[in-house]
């Protein structure tokens, strides 16, 4: 890693196929992945934090690093 280059972890996150429902809320999907790391060289904090990159799988997507026990519903 880079100098001034940190990494944020992330408990879950959902992929493309995630759809909001306000009538049952909570996950669903087919990518739900846990613990994925995010990399940010951002020094300016008072208009946010921007992230420079992912770690990555070879479909570019967010790689779960550490994996996790999966939800009842993915099971």
């Amino acid at each position: 890693m880079e100098p001034n280059n940190y990494g944020i972890f992330f408990g879950d996150t959902f992929g493309q196929d995630f759809v909001p429902n306000a009538a049952n809320p909570g996950p669903n999907g087919g990518s739900w992945r846990s613990n994925v790391l995010a990399f940010s060289a951002d020094t300016q904090l008072d208009d946010g934090l921007t992230f420079s990159s992912m770690a990555t799988d070879n479909a570019g997507n967010a790689r779960e690093i550490v994996p996790g026990k999966r939800p009842v519903w993915q099971r």
